[in-house]
């Protein structure tokens, strides 16, 4: 036993050939890891372990050249130090290099391992002492070699967590490989120079390298094997792009024979038109070729259009929007229209373009959706939502507000069905009346009516002469319904000169308080209990910005396709001294007229992007153009929408969207804000007078439907099928819909029956503070 195990075998050919072998193998397995990873230009487990390949091979190369002696021991020490260090940077995270340092870093490595290394054959006095005077390792030698070892070791379990992982053949070849090492380079403190130990870690080396071999050829083949499969790719992508070429004539026959187009040279003059464009204008082709498009002009669509259409196609832009047009029997119709600039290689118009889509259908929905949202079901007068239109678009008028006295006995005694013969009657007596003083009239609600003015040839005196007259018509005339006979009085409160309901509506409560059949309004009516309440709550605004008691709660949305919730929308509250939450309709308008609002939106927004970096769900804020066209809020909203990490995640839920005056300014902002991924709703539709108009030109992702419409659906049927024609219009323009108010199962069973993508309300939830959801 103790002569195998004093057993030695000089051999420095053999050994030459085995450190020359593993050397060449490491630097032939390094240029292939680069050559393949190359595409990616990252810093994987793969590139370390390169260098560390790099610094064996040379070292290794130069190891294999000289004699035994300091030198020998001090190259071999280097080889596996450099390469345990090297291969164990493996831990570090990967992460992307450019072009030039992916290849800069090796070949810099390579010029230093081979520099070192003849620095160290050339000048071996300055080098420590590897070998004492028996031959034996010195404690340097060993250091060296057992911390390389190591580090092998250690990134041998990098390797294998890896192939757990991931189930990636090449980590477990890599496990095996550093193992190999690791392992021979901590048999070098057991062995001395010749001996069996020495031996035995040589031939592991060896073995590792064998090992990596494996791993060259098994790369190359997979490297040529997915050549093939590329070129093969290709071949069948390039017979793919044959067909698709195919495809596309089949495509764009598809759109000249659905669409209606026609094409026109640089001054409007047509060139070209397909068949469904006679068929819809009704003339033929030689009637229309060489023509202007304004053969088709109706003349309800406003010049403005067409400057807006020719500015932007000129300026090499698409232009998308609704035109009138009227064809060769007199009829109108309508189409949604796309104009295209169409250019040459040099970029210069040749000709336009223009597509469209037959939206007459939809456009007389609208014209229904308007006539049914401004007439009040029972009585068929103009409701207060006309009402509210028509005082919009004046700045001058004469109001009286007729509210029925006791019209609540009337109820409780003959029952409501009752009641709403008595509301008819008195509708067609005040209509017949008010149609000779060609006054306006409109059912406010219940029991209330408005009478007003717009005639501007009219003074203030006979304007209150003639309420009298009405009031006392009434009074003195029994009413019969249903063989019965009843007294009918009013309350009236009058305002003269102004556009705003209020004013008529506080001479009315004076008019009920002081028992009077009218009174005219003045501006001491306004009570100072009004002005003490409205700085009241301008004290309550303050504070609660100040101490952070402006609060945002979200209602969830439910998805009608997933039954998942996936959205919310963000509401404003404030939190009062007593910890109670206060809706905005007791704050939000005082906030306006105080210049407060600015403030509470900039904290809503604040407040709501928080939540969102931290959830995968959109979640919807309002927005109005006020917000739109303060120059200090709209910065501050776009600021923070930079810093947002889920900018995809926010919708901006536009109110008051109708009427807007700077439509511009609020359609540049909603390009903007798109461009970051976000979506824009129109929140209320159906309400005012909203129209498919305004949200083509806004390109709306989502209709939100008014709950006016939504909350009877399942009883009237004029609401059903009014929600019909939005949904339609939604379908075909790939918008999607909320349905809000959905407060109970049958409303929600009608939304699913209209195919609602969402919906909204107390059936699903009320408001909650996020910690709540």
């Amino acid at each position: 036993m103790q002569n195998f195990a004093a057993w030695k075998y000089e051999s420095l050919p053999l050994h030459s050939f085995l450190e020359a072998s593993g050397a060449a193998v490491a630097i032939m397995l390094s240029l292939t890891i680069f050559i393949i990873h190359q595409g990616k230009l990252e810093l994987n487990y793969q590139y370390y372990a390169s260098f560390g390949l790099i610094c064996m091979g040379v070292f290794d190369a130069f190891h294999s050249t000289v004699m035994v002696g300091d030198t020998f021991v001090w190259l071999h020490a280097l080889s596996v130090f450099f390469g345990g260090i090297f291969f164990n940077l493996v831990w570090l995270s990967e992460y992307s290099i450019s072009r030039k340092r992916y290849f800069i870093f090796p070949i810099t490595l390579f010029f230093i391992s081979v520099f070192i290394a003849i620095i160290s054959i050339l000048y071996p006095q300055i080098l420590p002492q590897m070998l004492t005077k028996d031959g034996e390792f010195t404690n340097m030698a060993n250091l060296l070699n057992v911390f390389g070892g190591s580090m092998f070791i250690l990134s041998s379990f990098y390797c294998i967590r890896t192939y757990l992982s991931e189930q990636n053949a090449d980590s477990l070849l890599f496990a095996g490989h550093t193992m190999l090492l690791g392992t021979s380079g901590v048999l070098f403190f057991f062995s001395s120079i010749w001996d069996m130990q020495w031996w035995f870690w040589h031939f592991l080396r060896f073995f590792a390298y064998l090992i990596a071999f494996y791993f060259m050829l098994r790369s190359f083949y997979n490297s040529v094997l997915d050549l093939d499969i590329t070129n093969k790719k290709f071949l069948y992508q390039n017979r793919e792009l044959n067909e698709s070429g195919k495809l596309l004539l089949e495509y764009k026959k598809a759109i000249f024979e659905g669409s209606i187009i026609s094409a026109s040279d640089l001054n409007g003059r047509i060139t070209y038109v397909n068949e469904e464009f006679e068929k819809i204008s009704g003339y033929n082709k030689d009637e229309l070729i060489g023509k202007g498009h304004n053969i088709l002009r109706h003349p309800q669509t406003p010049k403005s259009t067409f400057k807006d259409l020719w500015e932007t196609i000129q300026s090499k832009r698409t232009w998308k929007g609704l035109i009138k047009n009227i064809n060769k029997e007199g009829k109108s119709f309508c189409t949604k229209t796309t104009v295209i600039p169409i250019t040459d290689s040099n970029n210069n118009i040749i000709e336009y373009l223009a597509l469209r889509e037959d939206v007459t259908e939809l456009v007389n929905s609208q014209e229904e959706l308007k006539k049914n949202f401004y007439t009040d079901r029972l009585t068929n007068l103009s409701n207060r939502y006309k009402l509210f239109e028509d005082l919009k678009n004046t700045q001058n008028a004469n109001i009286a507000i007729l509210n029925i006295d006791n019209f609540k006995h009337i109820n409780d005694f003959y029952g409501d069905s009752f009641g709403d013969k008595v509301l008819i009657k008195i509708s067609s007596k005040l209509l017949d009346i008010s149609y000779k003083l060609r006054y306006n009239i409109y059912r406010n609600h219940a029991d209330e009516f408005s009478i007003v003015s717009f005639l501007d040839d009219e003074d203030n005196n006979t304007f209150i002469k003639h309420i009298k007259e009405i009031l006392l018509n009434i009074q003195n005339s029994a009413l019969k319904v249903d063989e019965e006979e009843l007294s009918i009085n009013f309350s009236a409160g009058i305002s003269l000169g102004f556009f705003d309901l209020q004013f008529a509506d506080i001479a009315l409560k004076e008019a009920k308080k002081f028992k009077k059949d009218f009174i005219v309004y003045s501006h001491e009516m306004t009570s100072y209990e009004d002005y003490k309440n409205n700085l009241i709550w301008v004290k309550r605004i303050k504070d609660a910005l100040v101490n952070d008691r402006v609060v945002v709660v979200f209602q969830p949305i439910l998805n009608n396709k997933t039954n998942t919730i996936d959205k919310y929308e963000s509401l404003v509250r404030i939190i009062d001294e007593d910890d109670k939450v206060v809706s905005p309709y007791h704050f939000l308008d005082i906030a306006k007229q105080s210049k407060l609002y600015p403030q509470i939106t900039k904290r809503v927004f604040e407040k709501v992007f928080k939540h969102i970096n931290f959830t995968n769900k959109s979640i919807s804020v309002n927005i109005t153009a006020e917000d739109i066209l303060n120059k200090s809020t709209k910065e501050f909203i776009i600021n923070q929408l930079q810093e947002l990490n889920n900018k995809q995640n926010v919708i901006f839920e536009l109110v008051e969207s109708e009427g807007i005056e700077s439509f511009d300014d609020v359609k540049l902002f909603i390009d903007e804000i798109k461009t970051f991924g976000c979506k824009i709703a129109i929140d209320d539709f159906g309400t005012g007078y909203s129209n498919f108009e305004y949200l083509l030109k806004l390109e709306a992702d989502i209709i939100k439907i008014d709950g006016s419409l939504i909350k009877n659906i399942d009883t009237d049927i004029n609401n059903y099928n009014v929600v019909e024609s939005i949904v339609s219009f939604a379908k075909k323009n790939n918008i999607k819909i909320v349905a809000e108010f959905v407060s109970s199962q049958k409303i929600q069973d009608k939304i699913i029956l209209l195919d609602i993508e969402y919906s909204q309300g107390y059936l699903i939830s009320e408001p909650k503070f996020w910690e709540e959801l």
